[in-house]
């Protein structure tokens, strides 16, 4: 997997548009067969979310997110912090913050 990023990663600053492609491999890891917790799981994926330098994908991911839940009516917040709470509970169970601290702020960031 990381050998793809790396080089749509070199495609892409030749012709200008990484930035965006980050955003967009992000938001597509939230549609990943495995699903987000086992994306997450899955230490290849979680490494490359984890790089200093992947601001942008991890960003188009925290968006993808945020989008799974499609149109919704006002809930005073409270299917949020569901939301929240899951990726939180699937986030402990992982025990994925000493090993990937970037990826925990992200996590940390969803969660709030």
């Amino acid at each position: 997997m990381t050998d793809r990023i790396d080089e749509v990663e070199k495609l892409c600053k030749e012709s200008g548009h990484w930035k965006i492609a980050q955003q967009l491999i992000g938001t597509a890891f939230v549609y990943a067969p495995l699903g987000v917790e086992g994306l997450l799981k899955y230490l290849a994926a979680a490494k490359i979310l984890d790089r200093a330098e992947s601001d942008e994908m991890r960003r188009g991911f925290s968006t993808g997110l945020f989008n799974l839940r499609g149109v919704h009516g006002y809930t005073t917040g409270k299917e949020e912090l569901q939301i929240a709470n899951t990726y939180q509970d699937d986030f402990k169970s992982t025990k994925i913050e000493a090993m990937l601290p970037t990826d925990a702020k992200l996590q940390l960031r969803i969660w709030r």
